[in-house]
């Protein structure tokens, strides 16, 4: 899939990182989610800046979350990826912090990029601030001050524990994957152009961690809340996800 289909569907595969400074805000997330499913056409900008939903102390403060969370996010039904994970968001409570990764992830460049961290990292296993920064070092090189890497060290540290992959100890978990998560992750898969038996080998779905039984129990979930069509016939498998995508879309990732 290219870029710009990417970014048509509402991924930001390359651009500024929140993670800098911001975390996943999983927090200020849920009261505007919370707003939307109160009285879905809500202004969030005018929540948020003009009317302080979020209680922050100055104008500036507002405007730049506000922005911040756009970033992450899209905040806006005409962005295909916010739009699917708005719906899933809605449907499953128990979910939500790793809906709000994997929306975050593919809209967030160094987030993205830095999960590598956690896939080489076994259960129990502690993840200091310095091995964060390293990596960052290694991979960004000279684009990065030294407190920059800090401030993104402790971010992305902050982030991982809000969607289950650290304790509040930084202490490596495992996250808890609903079938809503694991809808978002193939949908995710999907645009970047993986199908059927591939899409559940597809990087957001890699990053639930699950075992072929966990894919299977939570693939006949999602078949019967109704949210993907899936057939395994002689372990050739068929994923289908046609709600989740408007004509124009399907048409346009020749799904």
């Amino acid at each position: 899939m290219t870029a710009e289909k990417q970014l048509r569907m509402g991924f930001r595969p390359t651009g500024s990182s929140v993670h800098l400074s911001r975390t996943l805000m999983l927090e200020d997330l849920t009261i505007l989610m919370g707003l939307l499913a109160a009285e879905p056409s809500t202004d969030l900008k005018a929540a948020v800046v003009e009317e302080n939903c979020l209680g922050k102390p100055t104008v500036s403060t507002r405007q730049i979350t506000y922005g911040k969370l756009v970033t992450l996010y899209g905040l806006d039904d005409e962005v295909p990826l916010f739009r699917t994970f708005r719906q899933l968001w809605a449907a499953d409570q128990t979910g939500r912090p790793l809906l709000a990764f994997l929306i975050a992830a593919a809209r967030d460049p160094v987030l993205k990029t830095v999960h590598q961290i956690i896939t080489k990292t076994t259960i129990n296993e502690v993840i200091a601030a310095k091995t964060v920064e390293d990596f960052l070092a290694l991979t960004l090189g000279d684009t990065l001050q030294p407190t920059t890497r800090r401030s993104a060290s402790r971010s992305i540290r902050s982030s991982w524990s809000q969607a289950g992959f650290l304790s509040a100890l930084k202490v490596r978990t495992r996250p808890v994957v609903t079938a809503e998560a694991l809808t978002l992750a193939l949908w995710i898969g999907i645009v970047e152009g993986y199908r059927d038996q591939r899409l559940l080998e597809c990087p957001s779905v890699a990053s639930l961690e699950l075992s072929l039984t966990d894919k299977e129990n939570l693939l006949q979930a999602a078949r019967q809340r109704g949210a993907i069509e899936y057939r395994n016939a002689g372990g050739i498998l068929e994923i289908r996800l046609p709600k989740w995508f408007t004509s124009q879309e399907k048409e346009l990732l020749h799904v």
